[in-house]
């Protein structure tokens, strides 16, 4: 009934968690590894990194990139997904930012190379395409937790219980203002909070791609 919490800061509890879930580590959890199809432009040299609706970046941390190319030289068409080669950010500057984009070296095959450039949330690749083609680059990588703002949204953690277990800390300091009594319960949630989430901090992550802080 909304009597000594409200539903927005129920909500905002469960952001809460995220929020220190995330700044708990330094690699990302393996259950926000996600992939997500990217459409190549005609004539276009960079992509961007994954964003939500709001424009703020979703992604944590880089697995691989991989491409679809069709081959319609054949009958029926032959269909291939392959990794495509990260390098680094000075390496493919030095090999191919000087190369002028012109019809004698564009191509629809597979990128020869890409890096990740942080200054401006983009992948570069080379060579550019000829046509636009939809869905063809296969981007895989850690996400960020989507932020939860309304009662539909689903959780993103293995189990629903470190938000129980804060949410139910947060109730009970919130009463234990008016009601000291209350403290001591909420002091009880909070210490089995963090036992939970040292679990999150030593489990279930993986240390792979390039890093993103």
């Amino acid at each position: 009934n909304e009597v000594h919490v409200t539903r927005n800061e129920m909500l905002g509890y469960f952001n809460d968690v995220n929020d220190d879930l995330t700044i708990n580590v330094s690699k990302p959890y393996d259950f926000l590894r996600t992939r997500t199809a990217l459409t190549r432009t005609a004539n276009a040299l960079t992509l961007d990194f994954p964003a939500d609706s709001n424009g703020d970046e979703t992604m944590w941390k880089f697995d691989r990139m991989d491409y679809n190319f069709t081959d319609s030289s054949t009958d029926p068409d032959t269909d291939t997904m392959s990794t495509i080669t990260i390098i680094a950010e000075e390496e493919f500057r030095n090999r191919y930012s000087d190369i002028e984009v012109t019809s004698t070296n564009v191509s629809d095959a597979k990128p020869v190379a890409m890096c990740l450039d942080t200054a401006v949330n983009k992948f570069r690749y080379w060579a550019p395409s000829e046509t636009t083609t939809s869905n063809v680059f296969y981007l895989y990588y850690w996400k960020f937790f989507t932020r939860i703002d309304s009662e539909g949204d689903l959780i993103e953690t293995p189990t629903p219980k470190i938000y129980k277990l804060y949410s139910k800390g947060m109730y009970y300091r919130k009463r234990g203002v008016t009601e000291p009594s209350y403290n001591q319960t909420a002091d009880r949630y909070f210490a089995d909070y963090q036992v939970e989430k040292l679990k999150y901090s030593g489990v279930d992550r993986k240390d792979k791609g390039t890093p993103r802080s």
